[in-house]
């Protein structure tokens, strides 16, 4: 039997304020049953004025589906991560995951009710102000 004191520990986590925020790939796995992408950013700031600076090192998830109709979702995601309309323009991309691990971007973060609790989504990433940045050299 194990003791745990759980007095200073809340239930959940903060949920983060709707924004900007510069984020990092930390990991992406795929999810052979469901296939999918499961991805994995890291905070680096909020970009939003009332909370620059803050919420570092936090993470986010968010998914990308390989249904064809949900293709777009992944597209824009590594575009935005670095990859180029040519290096997508292809009837069969080879996407190495390891490839786009510490790449950074800029998500754009809402919230919404899943099951009676406040949670964030990455809606978007977009390119971060990274200059030169190339994963296909």
């Amino acid at each position: 039997m194990a003791i745990i004191n759980f007095k200073n520990v809340s239930s959940g986590f903060e949920v983060l304020p709707v924004g900007k925020y510069s984020v990092a790939v930390k990991e992406i796995k795929f999810n052979e049953e469901k296939n999918y992408f499961n991805w994995t950013f890291e905070i680096i700031a909020c970009l939003e004025d009332e909370y620059e600076g803050k919420y570092g090192g936090r993470k986010l998830w968010a998914i990308t589906s390989l249904k064809e109709k949900a293709l777009w979702k992944l597209k824009d995601f590594l575009l935005a991560l670095g990859a180029t309309e040519e290096d997508l323009d292809s009837d069969a991309f080879e996407f190495d995951p390891d490839n786009f691990v510490g790449a950074e971007a800029i998500a754009m973060v809402t919230q919404r009710d899943y099951l009676g609790k406040m949670q964030n989504d990455v809606d978007l990433i977009q390119e971060s102000a990274v200059e030169g940045l190339s994963l296909f050299k």
